[in-house]
């Protein structure tokens, strides 16, 4: 039996892992997809600009003391110059905003960096990926996870760093948790999880060049807002959210959605917005970020009632440190930092 088993290698479980080896901690942490990140990936093995989370903010302390600690370098998102504006009217012209997003950070070369040092941080023989585990149940003395290769491993405190929804998904919670307690789990959106983000990369900051910030809002689509997603010192690139639902991209296949994305990035920035490549990441067809509850709703922070499931539940050491389950920020980068410090917080590790 061991004595630490963290279910889930993105933010959360990396973080998990390197404050508990720091307190020498044994662990391993169990990953069901081939590498560790989970919603934190790169648009592609090429390109470092973030196909998932892009920012943290000034009010984030704990991601502003992680990347110190780690030494990973990070900027302001740029911000300077005219926004831009789409109506939804077809021949309608782009208009000229003087508006100016508030501050936000971001990691130089992509907060895969991020994940990378604290994974490097880490004795490799304390993590397994391409393990999914296939059911979980309690047992006297602590936990008991039966992977897919059939092995079971036990242990005496579990963390589950995963969102609500893929706990109720994979983990098997009927033999564990109450009816209860399900349906409130249930009733957490995974943040951001249906959501789908198209990356474009240019030669040059050309927008830059113009006076814009490269911010833009359209009401026409498909994607409904752009962001300056400029690597410094490596890559040129705009990203945008893609408007339609995961209901209405199922049946536009990926190429049709992404020319739609440069004949609109042509109709607002103008003829140089011609990427050299782009990329498109639609995160509602991984099995392990998004559930079909996820599929069709509007965006929406949840809120667990973390107290309250501790209380009823009869889960002896057993921790829940997804971002979802922070009581201050979740979904968010910080919300991963914070369910970790709010959990280690309840152990007596002597």
């Amino acid at each position: 039996m061991i004595d630490n088993l963290i279910i889930g290698g993105g933010l959360a479980g990396l973080f998990c892992a390197f404050r508990l080896q720091q307190q020498g901690e044994n662990f391993l942490l169990l990953e069901a997809s081939a590498q560790s990140g989970g919603r934190i990936q790169p648009a592609s093995e090429n390109c470092a600009i973030d196909a998932g989370p892009t920012w943290f903010w000034p009010h984030q302390l704990k991601m502003q003391a992680l990347t110190q600690e780690l030494q990973v370098d990070v900027f302001e998102q740029y911000i300077d110059g005219d926004t831009l504006f789409q109506p939804a009217e077809p021949h309608a012209p782009i208009q000229k905003m003087h508006y100016q997003q508030g501050t936000s950070f971001r990691i130089k070369g992509g907060i895969t960096l991020l994940i990378n040092a604290l994974q490097a941080q880490l004795l490799r023989k304390n993590l397994r990926f391409s393990s999914q585990v296939k059911a979980l149940e309690k047992i006297d003395n602590g936990w008991q996870v039966l992977l897919n290769n059939n092995e079971k491993v036990r242990s005496r405190r579990l963390f589950l760093a995963l969102p609500p929804r893929m706990i109720v998904k994979h983990l098997t919670p009927k033999s564990w948790l109450s009816e209860n307690a399900i349906t409130h789990m249930q009733q957490q959106q995974t943040w951001m999880s249906a959501q789908a983000k198209y990356i474009a990369i240019f030669e040059t900051s050309f927008w830059r060049e113009y006076g814009l910030s490269g911010f833009a809002i359209s009401h026409r689509g498909p994607l409904v807002e752009i962001h300056d997603a400029v690597m410094p010192g490596q890559t040129s690139a705009l990203f945008g959210f893609v408007g339609l639902d995961a209901q209405q991209r199922k049946d536009i296949p990926s190429e049709d959605l992404k020319a739609a994305c440069r004949q609109q990035l042509l109709s607002i920035y103008g003829k140089q917005a011609v990427p050299t490549s782009d990329h498109l990441m639609d995160w509602s067809n991984n099995p392990y970020i998004c559930s079909m509850a996820d599929i069709g709703e509007s965006p929406l922070h949840n809120h667990v009632n973390l107290q309250q499931l501790y209380q009823n539940e009869a889960l002896p050491n057993l921790y829940f440190v997804g971002s979802e389950f922070s009581q201050s920020e979740p979904g968010y980068l910080e919300g991963a930092l914070d369910a970790v410090d709010s959990a280690l917080q309840l152990i007596d590790i002597s």
